[in-house]
């Protein structure tokens, strides 16, 4: 199963790749929008993951853009977001993700949603 892991901070995208690479997933992660829909315009994913909030262009953003350019696998959505919107960013990822995490991510749960949707 070949998954896109988008997220702007270092830390959790290395985090996530490990954890991913570990279970047997082949991963590409890439650390903003404009990048990743280039990749998901010269190849096919079963899976794209992304952050919600990131500079430039966001994770919903990248959702919209994605189904528009044809991708019609599942999209996990993750956002840390502020505090005091958590909330409001899940309820936005929502919009477009068929599942969606506040960070910190447990692992078990990160897997197990992506074997339900895969």
């Amino acid at each position: 199963m070949k998954i896109l892991l988008v997220d702007d901070d270092e830390f959790v995208r290395t985090l996530l790749l490990d954890q991913l690479t570990d279970e047997g997933y082949d991963v590409v992660a890439e650390n903003n929008v404009d990048d990743a829909l280039v990749l998901l315009s010269r190849d096919s994913y079963d899976l794209l993951i992304t952050d919600i909030v990131m500079p430039h262009k966001d994770g919903g953003q990248l959702m919209q853009q994605a189904r528009q350019g044809g991708y019609a696998g599942p999209i996990i959505a993750i956002t840390g977001g502020f505090s005091n919107a958590q909330e409001d960013y899940a309820n936005y990822a929502d919009l477009f993700a068929d599942k969606t995490f506040v960070k910190p991510i447990a692992k078990d749960d990160l897997i197990a949603a992506i074997r339900e949707l895969t």
